[in-house]
């Protein structure tokens, strides 16, 4: 799944959207809708990505595909994820190889699907991607490597902040 929407981003992919006419669910919580039209601030930048109604981006998304609602915070980077409806990720967070479903929390500077150079783990674990389940609420400064899942409705909070 992940990897059909990574290729459906690449031109020479063969993969091309528009001909198929693919048309993105607009409906949220059985409800269908229209939504506002997306939201691109000053400090957004978006490069080979695709997003829907809906969508407040203020960060960077680069190879991602993201669905209706989406919010994506000042400073925050998504790279190669696909993010669902109604989604929020906050300013200074980053996500990069995951899959977040609807209706999901990252709070701010929290990092999904990241290494760090000082834990950089074999090549196999580095190819994986992280999945976080519907209604999971990130607290802010959480780290969350790849390879990992979240379940639905989760609370993740930082073992620095006891809670």
């Amino acid at each position: 799944y992940w990897q059909t929407n990574m290729d459906m981003l690449q031109s020479d992919s063969g993969l091309v959207i528009k001909d198929w006419g693919v048309k993105t669910n607009l409906s949220a919580k059985g409800e269908v809708g229209d939504r506002p039209p997306t939201c691109v601030g000053r400090t957004a930048r978006i490069n080979a990505s695709v997003f829907a109604r809906g969508c407040v981006i203020e960060g960077e998304v680069t190879n991602s595909v993201l669905s209706p609602g989406v919010k994506i915070g000042r400073g925050a980077r998504v790279i190669d994820s696909i993010i669902f409806h109604d989604t929020s990720i906050g300013a200074g967070a980053s996500v990069e190889r995951s899959i977040i479903d609807k209706q999901v929390t990252i709070g701010n500077s929290a990092r999904i699907g990241r290494t760090t150079p000082d834990n950089i783990p074999p090549a196999h674990v580095l190819a994986g991607i992280s999945v976080i389940g519907k209604g999971a609420d990130i607290a802010p400064g959480v780290d969350i490597g790849r390879n990992c899942v979240i379940h639905p409705d989760a609370r993740v909070r930082s073992s620095v902040d006891g809670k």
